[in-house]
């Protein structure tokens, strides 16, 4: 009786462990880069780490280049914040849609689609 009590301790034990480690060792959905395939005749990402810190770049314009921010999600609210050379620039985004391998926003009616890179 003792050995079966001692058996089951240790599978609820386990058990546990694993649950635990499945919540903690994912990853939010927008963690990781994301690309425009055209937007505005630009093409531009967001990489979102999982600290809330992100990096927003441009990467086919004049005016090549990428700055720091923070970004925090609130239900299907994004709020990026980025800390440009003129100071900050805030853009809050709808969450449209959330995929593995694309994301939709939209912000002031503009709709845009980016791929998980």
């Amino acid at each position: 009786m003792k050995t079966a009590r001692r058996i089951l301790a240790v599978v609820l034990i386990l058990s546990l462990v694993f649950v635990l480690a499945a919540c903690f060792g994912k990853k939010n959905k927008l963690e990781g880069t994301w690309q425009t395939t055209t937007y505005a005749d630009e093409n531009w990402y967001y990489l979102f780490n999982s600290d809330g810190t992100c990096r927003y770049g441009l990467v086919s314009s004049d005016m090549a280049g990428s700055a720091n921010g923070t970004y925090k999600v609130d239900g299907d609210t994004l709020n990026v914040t980025i800390n440009g050379r003129d100071g900050q620039i805030n853009h809050t985004y709808q969450i449209v849609s959330v995929s593995d391998t694309e994301l939709v926003l939209s912000e002031d009616g503009k709709t845009v689609t980016l791929k998980q890179k």
